[in-house]
């Protein structure tokens, strides 16, 4: 599908709230109509089916004379010159089968359903049906969740740049900071609707957050909550993904498009009409992913898009600040880094996994909260504390997959 450009005006609907401290506040509701054109963009970009590019041809010679009997016939052998082939735009990664050994450990053994990875750190919120606890080093640490909400009804949550995680669950939106979790006023404006995704940053040293709910797309900054309604385009329901840019990538019903942010207002720029999202990634390098019907589109930073159903993987798990991208393909764990897709012989991924700032893919398991690094680790035994060795010492190097070592020099 060729990416269109609409002219469309971008409402905000203004929700005036508290201001001074970041965490999201409430107050009176007012609400202000402003009207912002969306940008009109200067290329139209087709889908790239990787298995239909043009074969190779070379036009034929159809070059018109003027045929005369008093004229020889020029008899010379002409060698034709070389005709260079276009094959259209190629994929920015190649594809090996060498499985790639990388390193999966185990942060918490207590089985979970559902992971979220802090802002920045090791962190990780995990839970199921009963409870909500945050693993980090070697403590797991059990919110206290009392009455204020109960743990099965948790649809969405976020880490926040302070270093708490904002919760959505039945009846609004919950901070949890160490083991204490209390309500948000903000979640009362969201009474009746259920919270899907968050994304949260920071921005000249203000909090800015995102929510996809099931009324539509909002935009929590300066303090105040905007309703993102772009005409034409659906909001509701939405998948949302930040490029490593600044720009908020959405994809709901069949649209799939990226938000601006101009100072003065919102420009929305429509890519797909016909592309209806399961998930949406980006990463650091500015690829987007989109997963659709068990098989992947892929948008370069040249905003070319490939189809790529004839590939394995058909779901991708990226993260904004890492080059570093995880697929499923149903039998394997992928990773692609340096341009090269390869298998691995990590973990199967499963239904609730992220990937963290550092690239490295967190999932929640029966067996209990698995971290997936890239690569091997190596542990060394015998070093002082702090590991500073002024004498000559016996340092004992242990891989964490000796059967795997062919070579030591």
């Amino acid at each position: 599908m060729s990416a269109r450009a609409l002219l469309l005006a971008l409402f905000l609907v203004f929700v005036a709230v508290g201001c001074g401290d970041d965490t999201p506040t409430t107050g009176d509701v007012t609400t202000t109509p402003d009207a912002t054109d969306v940008a009109v963009p200067d290329t139209t970009n087709d889908v790239i089916d990787v298995d239909s590019i043009p074969a190779d041809s070379i036009p034929a010679d159809s070059t018109e004379t003027d045929t005369d009997d008093t004229i020889e016939e020029d008899t010379t052998d002409v060698t034709e010159p070389d005709v260079p082939t276009d094959t259209g735009p190629t994929l920015p990664f190649t594809i090996s089968d060498e499985v790639e050994p990388v390193f999966a450990e185990t942060l918490d053994p207590t089985s979970a359903d559902w992971i979220t990875t802090a802002h920045e750190g090791d962190e990780v919120l995990a839970g199921d049906n009963d409870a909500i606890w945050r693993v980090g080093g070697d403590e797991m640490i059990e919110l206290i969740l009392d009455d204020v909400f109960t743990a099965d009804t948790v649809t969405s949550s976020v880490g926040l740049p302070d270093g708490r995680f904002l919760i959505a669950a039945a009846g609004g939106l919950y901070l949890a900071d160490g083991d204490e979790v209390v309500a948000s006023p903000l979640g009362e404006l969201f009474e009746g609707e259920v919270i899907l995704e968050m994304i949260a940053f920071e921005l000249k040293g203000s909090l800015v957050l995102w929510i996809a709910a099931s009324d539509g797309l909002h935009n929590w900054k300066d303090d105040f909550l905007h309703t993102v309604t772009p005409e034409g385009l659906t909001t509701q329901s939405a998948h949302i993904a930040l490029s490593p840019s600044g720009e908020m990538w959405v994809a709901a019903g069949k649209d799939v498009y990226w938000l601006e942010d101009k100072g003065e207002g919102l420009e929305a720029w429509s890519e797909q009409d016909s592309l209806p999202a399961d998930e949406l990634q980006t990463d650091k390098l500015g690829y987007v992913w989109v997963e659709s019907g068990g098989a992947l589109s892929l948008r370069t930073p040249d905003a070319t898009w490939f189809d790529l159903a004839e590939l394995a993987p058909t779901r991708a798990m990226a993260h904004a600040d890492s080059p570093h991208v995880w697929f499923d393909s149903g039998d394997a764990l992928w990773h692609l880094h340096d341009a090269v897709l390869r298998p691995t012989d990590g973990p199967m991924a499963t239904s609730s996994v992220q990937t963290d700032g550092q690239g490295r893919l967190v999932m929640a398991t029966p067996e209990g909260v698995i971290r997936v690094n890239p690569g091997r680790s190596v542990e060394a035994d015998g070093l002082p504390e702090g590991g500073v060795v002024a004498s000559e010492k016996t340092i004992t190097i242990i891989p964490d997959s000796p059967e795997l070592v062919t070579e030591v020099t």
